[in-house]
């Protein structure tokens, strides 16, 4: 861990308060970028939706487990009636 922090350490010192670049890092951390994108690695990296996609999607998954009724969908995500219907309203269900 001192090492990483020694690392990282020293790369902010070259990039002189610019952001870190790989050209800042050692040359052996650099080399291990390169190997491992011979060897046909691809880092994955999953799209992370925004919360309020993910909260409407969430609401509108429980109105329609709940038969599409707006009282039930509140009492089932454990919210009042009120700003559940104002929910569903800005998704364009009255």
């Amino acid at each position: 861990m001192r090492e990483l922090k020694s690392v990282f350490q020293a790369a902010f010192n070259l990039a002189d308060r610019r952001p870190i670049a790989a050209r800042h890092l050692p040359e052996e951390i650099r080399r291990l970028r390169t190997v491992a994108r011979t060897a046909g690695y691809t880092p994955k990296v999953e799209r992370i939706a925004p919360l309020g996609e993910m909260e409407k999607e969430h609401i509108l998954k429980a109105y329609d487990a709940c038969g599409r009724v707006k009282a039930r969908t509140a009492k089932l995500l454990g919210i009042g009636l009120t700003p559940c219907t104002g929910k569903l309203a800005s998704y364009g269900i009255e």
